[in-house]
């Protein structure tokens, strides 16, 4: 059990008027006496002339009496005897913390976020410099990921799928009113695709050779067209 205060007795007496209470075989002296004194019967005799004339004797009960003076009575812990609080948890300095903390969290976060999205704006600007470089006659990207699918795909069809379809033509249009066409020469570069070197009757007759390739799904540009001593010769680039 902690004292919560701690005064002199004698100073808890009543200061209504000098007062000696008899308390545990002594005196206590106070109250409107400016002395503090605790005192035996002996020393209280040869002090006598030294205290007031009005000094009133009380052999009356003490602790109540003391009780109620200790209200205006000099409490003694002060200083280093100071009655101490309990520790308390820190509430406010702990919140302080878990606040720096959340926000450091969510600054890492959006920092990380931050990040992410400026690399990947660079990997797809990347990407797209790359793509205009090696498909310049595709100059409109509408959706990257599904046209390099769309590319992939043509390049994986197998490189005869085109002559196939050329062969096919070719016999479709020998035994039309094509069987005038010549076929003087057809070669093949990966870069470029198929060269066709044809003579023809007429130009109408090779614009509807031109016309059939395209309904064979085949991309065609006359690269030349010229009058020849049979008709006509040109040459054709195609691919699909």
């Amino acid at each position: 059990m902690t004292a919560e205060r701690i005064h002199v007795d004698a100073d808890c007496l009543p200061d209504n008027q000098a007062l000696a209470l008899r308390c545990h075989d002594r005196w206590l002296i106070g109250a409107a006496c400016q002395q503090r004194l605790a005192l035996d019967d002996q020393t209280l005799e040869e002090l006598a002339p030294l205290l007031p004339d009005n000094l009133q004797r009380s052999e009356e009960t003490p602790w109540p009496l003391l009780a109620r003076g200790s209200a205006q009575a000099i409490d003694l812990r002060q200083g280093a005897f100071a009655l101490r609080s309990p520790s308390r948890t820190p509430w406010r300095a702990l919140l302080a913390i878990l606040a720096i903390a959340c926000g450091a969290q969510v600054a890492q976060d959006l920092g990380h976020r931050w990040l992410l999205q400026h690399q990947t704006a660079e990997v797809t600007e990347a990407s797209l410099e790359l793509w205009r470089q090696r498909f310049p006659d595709e100059p409109r990207v509408i959706d990257l990921a599904r046209q390099v699918q769309a590319r992939a795909r043509q390049a994986g069809q197998p490189r005869q799928s085109l002559a196939r379809r050329l062969d096919n033509l070719a016999s479709q249009w020998t035994n039309s009113d094509g069987g005038d066409t010549r076929i003087r020469r057809l070669d093949y570069q990966q870069a470029q695709g198929w060269t066709l070197q044809v003579n023809a009757p007429d130009f109408s007759t090779l614009e509807r050779l031109r016309e059939a390739l395209a309904q064979q799904g085949a991309n065609v540009q006359a690269d030349s067209a010229v009058p020849a001593p049979d008709g006509v010769s040109a040459r054709l680039k195609i691919t699909d």
